[in-house]
């Protein structure tokens, strides 16, 4: 089996560094506001906050398996040179990144079928071959194998390459 990794709220920390530079809670929510803003305006006022996001914890779990990464992420146009900067900031030059929007991820996963992505979003129709990173804010989803910390991902991990 083959393990793909989404970039924001698996591998990028967008959520906790909006909390340090506006403040509130994490969310609990899909479409959240931070001072009355969607998560989409405020970085649409300062696309520096892509690549100044911190790596999250889970980070740590693919650079230890993964000497080239492959990374899905739903990204606007505008955002990516940003999101290229970080990747490049954090991984270094050897990584392969698809902009894919969640519907095609899905239909990318089922073309491949050998393929598992870690991921948090709560907007897929089937949670086949998805490994969910458990938050706040995809706690309505239903049958998908959640994954509750770095240790567990890294056993989830090695079962699937079969380590």
């Amino acid at each position: 089996m083959k393990i793909v990794w989404d970039l924001d709220g698996v591998l990028r920390d967008l959520n906790g560094h909006l909390m340090h530079l506006y403040g509130g809670e994490y969310p609990t929510k899909w479409d959240f506001t931070y001072n009355g803003k969607s998560i989409y305006e405020c970085i649409d006022e300062n696309l520096d906050i892509l690549h100044q996001a911190p790596p999250t914890a889970y980070f740590n779990v693919m650079k230890q398996h993964f000497r080239i990464p492959e990374i899905w992420t739903s990204q606007k146009e505008h955002w990516r040179d940003n999101t290229l900067r970080w990747l490049g900031k954090h991984i270094g030059e050897l990584f392969e990144v698809r902009f894919l929007d969640c519907g095609e991820k899905e239909a990318r996963l089922r073309k491949l079928g050998d393929t598992v992505l870690i991921e948090d979003s709560p907007n897929f129709k089937s949670y086949e071959n998805i490994l969910l990173i458990d938050r706040p804010y995809n706690q309505e989803v239903k049958g998908a194998i959640r994954i509750f910390g770095t240790k567990h991902l890294n056993n989830m991990v090695e079962v699937t390459l079969g380590l």
